[in-house]
């Protein structure tokens, strides 16, 4: 709005200027010296203030662009935000979608442990403890307790909730090691045959 109000006044000047330079002509061919001086000034204080008003209207011009150029910016760096939060909302669900099976994967691989035999019993032994290990860092990146459900801050636990979670860890290393120290099929079938 400025730089074209600048521009319509340099457009007047411009105007003034033209008109200025036809009366010194006609002064100077008329033999009207003095009233020629006169216009000869009055044309040089309109070039000069033309001349930094022109320089005014360019520096208004380009601080226009470069305003409408920092609205620009902000509003593609908001649309980037708002996209970089919705991203991050949806890995939050897909990876809370992944903890809930990783627990029932988890509870599956417990609940058969105990009756596997020793080389099955190592392999699930081996696949539990990389669900839990899987498991942790979504608890670590999302600060999500042994549920899935975001932590308190510290002192606001629950009652037994940190217990809760030290005996899950405790029964999943003791099950595992159980699983390791189980004889397989082939070291009973060798210890029930007679030695000789």
């Amino acid at each position: 709005a400025e730089a074209g109000r600048l521009q319509l006044e340099v457009k007047g000047l411009q105007d003034q200027r033209a008109r200025l330079e036809l009366e010194l002509k006609l002064a100077s061919s008329s033999r009207k010296f003095a009233e020629a001086a006169e216009l000869s000034a009055e044309l040089k204080a309109l070039c000069v203030k033309l001349d930094g008003d022109e320089d005014v209207a360019l520096q208004q011009q380009v601080l226009e662009q470069v305003e409408t150029e920092k609205a620009s910016l902000a509003a593609e760096s908001a649309r980037e935000a708002a996209l970089q939060r919705e991203l991050q909302q949806e890995q939050r669900s897909l990876d809370r979608r992944r903890f809930d099976l990783l627990l029932e994967h988890l509870e599956a691989v417990r609940a058969v442990l105990p009756e596997a035999e020793a080389a099955q019993a190592e392999l699930l032994s081996a696949e539990l403890e990389q669900s839990e290990a899987a498991r942790h860092e979504l608890m670590r990146r999302w600060a999500w307790d042994t549920r899935g459900r975001p932590k308190r801050p510290a002192g606001e636990e629950k009652e037994g909730e940190g217990e809760a979670a030290a005996k899950a860890a405790a029964a999943t290393q003791k099950e595992s090691k159980k699983a390791r120290e189980r004889p397989s099929d082939e070291d009973r079938d060798a210890s029930s045959r007679p030695a000789g």
